[in-house]
């Protein structure tokens, strides 16, 4: 069956001075520079597809590849313009950056409204990633509007470029939070959930799933999450069901505080 693996980065770095330079909590997300480059070689050497994400969502479809991958980027770090769309950009692929507007003007080590124009000038998607990177779910009516309707406002006045696109912050959702994504004109839905897209899930579905990239995750297990083999993503799904499970009895916030303090 045709499929597509949507990838999750968060942040790429290069060199100490860089890793040490980020908060605790990017580092388990964190990818080395050379690693990046040792995973783009090796999607290329295994024959797989880096589609472009734009003409994917446009056309509902596919095209012809057996499987391929889609590269997405959540929440906004300077290193997106940095290197991640250089090194893109030089190897000609394009990839889906998901940007938590607030940000940009609260941290330094965020990308600019000129990088992110520059980066749609050259063909990229700049997308949404919510306004605070608050968990959806934990708002209020009038608070939840406001993550959907800042960010695509302030995405399109500065890119140009149409947002139709959210990725939800810690990957929390719930049906209201679709509902009212599509109110405000937002028509995909990317998840934190463990999966594939499939032609099928293309036409009839507009939440897509992904597979996160963790820090010193091994080349090859990298490329069969990449090809989007059954065996590899099985057990993600069963961690990621148990993680559902701990956040419903723990609550969001508590879940967060206590992932922090585990892993960070």
């Amino acid at each position: 069956m045709s499929h597509a693996t949507a990838l999750m980065y968060h942040v790429l770095y290069d060199g100490k001075k860089e890793w040490e330079s980020l908060d605790a909590e990017e580092r388990p997300y964190a990818i080395s520079v050379s690693d990046f480059n040792r995973q783009l070689d090796a999607i290329e050497n295994a024959n797989i597809s880096i589609l472009d994400p734009d003409k994917i969502i446009n056309e509902k479809s596919l095209g012809d590849t057996h499987h391929g991958v889609i590269l997405t980027f959540d929440d906004g770090h300077s290193s997106f313009y940095r290197h991640a769309y250089k090194i893109l950009k030089q190897r000609g692929y394009r990839a889906i950056f998901f940007i938590t507007t607030d940000l940009i003007e609260q941290r330094t080590d965020f990308c600019s409204w000129d990088n992110l124009a520059q980066m749609t000038q050259d063909g990229f998607m700049v997308q949404a990633h919510g306004k605070t990177h608050r968990f959806l779910p934990d708002l209020d009516n009038a608070s939840l509007e406001l993550e959907f309707q800042d960010p695509k406002k302030l995405l399109e006045q500065h890119t140009g470029q149409k947002v139709v696109c959210m990725s939800f912050p810690g990957g929390r959702y719930q049906p209201r939070e679709i509902e009212v994504g599509k109110r405000f004109g937002y028509e995909v839905f990317f998840t934190s959930r463990i999966g594939t897209i499939t032609k099928a899930s293309l036409k009839h579905n507009y939440l897509f799933d992904r597979v996160p990239i963790r820090h010193g995750m091994k080349l090859d297990t990298f490329l069969v999450l990449a090809q989007g083999r059954a065996t590899a993503l099985w057990p993600r799904k069963f961690v990621y069901q148990l993680k559902l499970l701990l956040k419903s009895l723990l609550g969001n916030r508590f879940y967060h505080v206590l992932y922090q303090k585990l892993f960070n």
